[in-house]
């Protein structure tokens, strides 16, 4: 093949070295594929590093760099800006990552066609890509742009005016609810309908909040995101049943965290998971521009640009967006002008857009100052402003009914309130006031829960393990200190309750102690549920979800900068253009099977000059067999079988409609007259049978050049 244009690059650093690795780790029958294609017939003697340093100085001269970015589409544009985007991303996460815009047959081709360009190569670790550093700053910096599938666009001045309206499902609202379910845990109806004695206290407490279809529809999202966090249980007999531990332990996290669950929750069905996605809200929240809108597609890409995120099984591309927006994180803009620039290209209605809430925005950054304080009335009325913490914001409403829910909630003291606190060991009503509201208290209020607190207490039923000694031995455990944190209460001497959960403990040291005597007890239920232990799920996420999104192909600062000399005077910028490559190979007369190989390979973008149409560096076998070619689709078949790669394959329905499956082939068997392909269908692996004879194409989904899936063996 003769010398076409001028090299720009001296390749002297790390950009060639990772290239030259990359195709020394190659088969042979794959580097000697890549050589033949873009060199012409290898002649013997040879040396690989002498090939290697000819297939680096074509890649590095002018005119090859303008044809390869002469041949640059859409959908390249979008494989190589996210795998820039991403690093060096494993396939899978690739794939999640572009899912929305390429179905996985295409993706998959897309993928190994742009290792046969070279586009790219083999990542550092096994399963990754990476964009070829030797093509990375000179020829494809400034075909691609990573940015733009996750940039959005600048907001209207009208949308950047709006602040946005505090988001309704908070830590205010889980502990008004906890306060009203405590009142009115039974709910709904064994149907699973509303009770109308409930829509009527709802509509008295939370307004139209949680009222009419959409109220129901904001209720059912906060219960589904209390019931993932385990925070509740709905049980038929009891209702909607809370588990104050589980609150207790959620109370001890820090706030930001604990908005960010009350979002994440109704993503998923796990508290693990809701956990991975609280941390990548909080980020988001942090990352994401309040002046841009973003289309659901964007928000998406920009929870996946983490390997975390990418294998969230987040909701659909819609319905995510539309679940942030509807608990209040995200806002949606008008949709209703119709643009021709959407990301489908297909010039219909311009598709839904979303901007961050910057008043949600703020619920996950760590409160700057401390609010000021509840305020607790004459008429027993306490006055919660936002910012209370969500401790002290669970600890009243744990000791009194709610009354109003809005921007400032009104919670009531009563003594059907202490009481019901009581069954959950809430006793110290006066002191939790004390502490929340400050040190004085009304006249009246003070006296009254003075009163009921008493009154409360004089009548109780404690459940627990009854611990019985005689009066030698109470002296002696008297004196050990060892057993007072686990003594709920001295009844009477000689006589005191302990937990039922620390009776192993209790045993411990009644033995240590010298008292050897069994300890026979019935079994015991808590009648509630294990804490979900948040502390131990909160200590996976010290750092941020997401970095910034910068591209991170040639964008480092040690990496050299090569520059090359320009095009000589009169040297024009020509390129020949896939038409004129196809006339070319018409003109030159070949066997059918090498000249329909040479063609498949001008579509794939691998002739980039005619010098490359030789039939002399086609294989004797090729990638597609098609009509009635019937013992060329089985030699394809069994070829794909041998070499562990995937198979594309058409059909036709019974009304003529092409159908295209993308399988992993296993085994042909014989059925009647005829071979039968046993394969799982991608990406779903659902098994299937295919009659050879009756698809109308099939292809090996493998690289014309690389063939074998052993030839991308990752890291090295």
């Amino acid at each position: 093949m003769q010398n076409r244009g001028i090299p720009i690059i001296s390749n002297t650093g790390q950009t060639e070295s990772a290239f030259s690795r990359y195709l020394l780790s190659l088969e042979d029958e794959s580097f000697f594929a890549l050589i033949r294609n873009y060199l012409g017939p290898v002649r013997t003697p040879y040396n690989k590093h002498d090939l290697i340093a000819k297939l680096v100085e074509f890649l590095s001269r002018e005119e090859t760099r303008r044809a390869i970015r002469a041949r640059i589409d859409g959908d390249d544009e979008i494989l190589l800006a996210a795998t820039a985007l991403l690093g060096q991303p494993g396939e899978d996460q690739l794939y999640h990552f572009l899912e929305d815009q390429l179905d996985y047959g295409r993706f998959r081709w897309l993928l190994l066609n742009h290792r046969d360009r070279l586009l790219l190569i083999d990542g550092f670790q096994a399963g990754t890509v990476q964009i070829n550093p030797l093509l990375a700053q000179t020829t494809l910096q400034e075909a691609i742009d990573p940015q733009r599938l996750i940039e959005g666009e600048p907001l209207a001045p009208s949308d950047e005016a709006a602040s946005g309206e505090f988001p309704w499902l908070s830590a205010a609202f889980a502990t008004a609810l906890y306060a009203f379910l405590r009142e009115d845990p039974d709910l709904y109806t064994q149907a699973g309908k509303l009770r109308k004695r409930s829509i009527a206290r709802l509509n008295d407490r939370f307004g139209t909040l949680l009222t009419g279809e959409e109220g129901e529809q904001r209720l059912a999202t906060a219960l589904q995101a209390l019931t993932t966090l385990q925070l509740l249980v709905h049980r038929q007999e009891e209702g909607l049943v809370l588990f104050p531990d589980a609150w207790d332990e959620l109370a001890d996290l820090p706030e930001e965290w604990i908005q960010a669950l009350l979002w994440g929750a109704p993503l998923t069905h796990s508290v693990e998971e809701a956990f991975d996605i609280a941390a990548l809200l909080i980020s988001f929240s942090a990352t994401v521009p309040c002046n841009r809108s973003f289309t659901p597609v964007e928000i998406l890409r920009i929870f996946r640009l983490t390997g975390a995120g990418s294998g969230l099984p987040l909701p659909g591309t819609g319905e995510t967006p539309s679940l942030l927006a509807a608990m209040g994180l995200l806002l949606p803009l008008d949709a209703e002008e119709p643009s021709p620039d959407n990301e489908t290209g297909t010039g219909t209605d311009r598709p839904a857009r979303f901007r961050l809430n910057p008043t949600a925005a703020s619920l996950l950054k760590p409160p700057e100052t401390s609010p000021g304080g509840v305020s607790l009335q004459a008429t027993m009325e306490m006055n919660v402003p936002p910012g209370t913490p969500f401790r002290d914001r669970l600890d009243l409403a744990r000791i009194a009914a709610l009354r109003r829910f809005d921007v400032m909630v009104v919670l009531e003291l009563s003594r059907e309130s202490l009481s019901s606190a009581l069954r959950e060991d809430q006793i110290a009503a006066r002191e939790t006031i004390l502490r929340i509201c400050g040190a004085s208290l009304p006249q009246n209020v003070d006296f009254l829960l003075r009163r009921w607190q008493d009154r409360l207490q004089a009548v109780r039923l404690i459940r627990g393990v009854v611990l019985v000694v005689d009066q030698e031995a109470e002296e002696l455990l008297g004196a050990s200190e060892q057993l007072d944190p686990f003594i709920q209460e001295r009844l009477a001497p000689g006589v005191m309750i302990i937990s039922p959960d620390a009776v192993p403990q209790v045993e411990q040291h009644l033995r240590a102690l010298g008292f050897h005597g069994s300890v026979r007890l019935e079994s015991v239920s808590a009648g509630g549920a294990p804490p979900p232990e948040y502390r131990r799920f909160l200590q996976r996420h010290r750092g941020p979800a997401l970095a910034p999104p910068v591209p991170r192909h040639a964008r480092r600062d040690d990496l050299p900068r090569t520059t090359g000399s320009a095009l000589p005077d009169g040297m024009q910028e020509l390129h020949a253009t896939e038409e004129s490559l196809k006339a070319t190979l018409d003109a030159q007369n070949l066997p059918q099977e090498a000249a329909r190989e040479l063609a498949l390979r001008i579509e794939g973008k691998l002739i980039l000059f005619p010098e490359q149409i030789n039939p002399d560096v086609v294989p004797r076998h090729g990638i597609e067999a098609k009509g009635l070619d019937y013992l060329g689709k089985v030699r394809l078949v069994e070829q794909a079988i041998q070499e562990g790669e995937l198979l594309e394959v058409i059909m036709r329905t019974a009304e003529g409609a092409p159908r295209r499956l993308l399988l992993r082939p296993r085994e042909i068997v014989q059925s009647g007259e005829d071979l039968m392909l046993r394969a799982l269908e991608l990406p779903q692996e659902k098994p299937l049978r295919v009659r050879i004879r009756r698809a109308s194409l099939v292809r090996r989904l493998s690289g014309a050049l690389l063939r074998s899936k052993k030839a991308h063996p990752g890291g090295r």
